[in-house]
């Protein structure tokens, strides 16, 4: 069972891995460490990280190997981009959007929710988008995104079989003569 978005955007989802763990937060919170122990519990206590069936977590639950956990990625004053983003085309299998500099497509680092794929997730409600390539996140540009899992498997492997080529051009004003 998938566990529901939040805020237009998926759970990330771990395994547990064999080790001396005797709870869940013990080896979330040696696993990321980038997490605070008191943020795990936080998110536990809100309810954002849940098992396979669903059930919320608590800082009590003991370690299982290969125990499914889903927890909700959160950044803390995370920076709004202020450039807009557009579809510029959408249809049953493709939806195409044009990304502003500065916006991350996917969730990473210091952004989570201002990304191309949460807004688009929030925007179509659409939980199954997925981008079919990247760009950097300092690059305005096209990104395609799969709106269908029964059809994109054969996008994908547009991109895997190098059958799909990127044009970048840049833009400047003239040099002086």
């Amino acid at each position: 069972m998938r566990p529901p978005d939040i805020d237009g955007l998926p759970a990330s989802t771990f395994q547990l891995p064999a080790g001396t763990w005797s709870t869940v937060l013990d080896c979330l919170s040696e696993r990321f460490p980038s997490v605070s122990r008191a943020q795990w519990i936080a998110r536990m206590a809100r309810g954002r990280v849940v098992d396979g069936g669903g059930a919320a977590m608590t800082a009590e639950t003991p370690h299982r190997v290969g125990l499914e956990v889903h927890y909700y990625r959160e950044v803390a004053d995370e920076p709004a981009i202020p450039f807009e983003d557009a579809i510029v085309h959408a249809d049953a299998d493709l939806l195409v959007a044009d990304k502003p500099h500065f916006l991350p497509v996917t969730p990473a680092g210091a952004h989570v929710h201002e990304t191309l794929l949460g807004r688009l997730m929030r925007r179509t409600g659409n939980p199954e988008l997925v981008p079919l390539h990247r760009i950097d996140r300092e690059t305005a540009g096209l990104v395609l995104f799969s709106t269908n899992p029964n059809s994109r498997a054969r996008y994908q492997a547009l991109f895997r079989e190098r059958r799909m080529e990127k044009v970048y051009e840049a833009m400047a004003p003239a040099l002086p003569d």
